[in-house]
C-alpha cells in the first residue's frame, strides 16, 4: 500500500491517498509524540499542505480541508501500516515512529534494488525511500529526522543492520540519538550494511 501510495505522491500529480505519505512526512519532521484530537496539529499540516499544493477537492471542485474524521481515518490508517504507534495510559496519545521490521524489510528491499545485495549508500537509501516507501525528510544538517532515526538506531544496536564507513561518499547523521561505539554505526557512517 504505501508503495503505491509514494508512487503516487508527487508534486505534479497529487494521487487521491496521498495525504497518507504527506501527513508522515510532515510529522517526521517537525514531531516525535502528537495528540492525535489536536486542532492546532491539523491545522498546522494543512497549512502546509497548501503551501506544498496539495488541495485535494471534493465533487464540486471545493477545496478539501483536513477535518477530523479525515485526520482521524489518516491516524488509523497510520497505525494499521505501523508509522505511529499508541502510548501507554495517555488516549489519542501518538508516538511517531516506523515499525523496524518496516524499516528492516526497506533495507534489505533497497540493498537489492539499488545496492549491492548487502549494502547500499545512505544516502541511496533514502532517494529509495523517498520513491518507493515513505516521503522521509532529512535535516538541514543532512541527519536522519529523531523518529526514524531512533528506529534505525534500534536495528542497528540490534545487530539486525549497520551503518558503516565506505568509500567517499556523504556521511548520513542521526538527529537527537545519542551514538554509542557499540551500536553498530561508524562515527563516519555514510553506508549501510544488512546482516543476513
Amino acid at each position: 500500500m504505501l508503495h503505491n501510495v509514494t508512487n503516487e505522491a508527487t508534486e505534479s500529480d497529487w494521487g487521491k491517498q496521498s495525504v497518507v505519505v504527506l501527513n508522515y512526512e510532515w510529522l517526521l519532521e517537525n514531531k516525535q509524540y502528537f495528540n492525535g484530537t489536536s486542532s492546532e496539529l491539523r491545522d498546522k499540516i494543512d497549512r502546509w499542505h497548501r503551501d506544498i499544493g496539495y488541495e485535494p477537492r471534493n465533487n464540486n471542485g471545493k477545496r478539501m480541508k483536513l477535518n477530523p474524521e479525515k485526520f482521524n481515518h489518516w491516524r488509523n490508517q497510520a497505525e494499521y501500516l505501523g508509522l505511529i504507534h499508541p502510548t501507554k495510559g495517555r488516549s489519542s496519545n501518538y508516538t511517531v515512529a516506523p515499525d523496524p521490521d518496516l524499516v528492516e524489510a526497506s533495507v534489505y528491499a533497497a540493498c537489492k534494488e539499488e545496492g549491492d545485495g548487502e549494502g547500499l549508500e545512505a544516502q541511496q537509501y533514502v532517494d529509495w525511500l523517498n520513491q518507493n516507501l515513505l516521503r522521509v525528510p532529512l535535516t538541514t544538517e543532512g541527519e536522519f529526522t529523531k523518529p526514524f532515526a531512533s528506529t534505525l538506531y534500534r536495528l542497528a544496536k540490534n545487530k539486525r543492520i549497520a551503518f558503516v564507513k565506505h568509500g567517499d561518499q556523504a556521511q548520513v547523521g542521526f538527529d537527537g540519538v545519542a551514538i554509542d561505539s557499540n551500536d553498530g554505526i561508524a562515527k563516519n557512517a555514510n553506508y549501510i550494511t544488512v546482516n543476513a
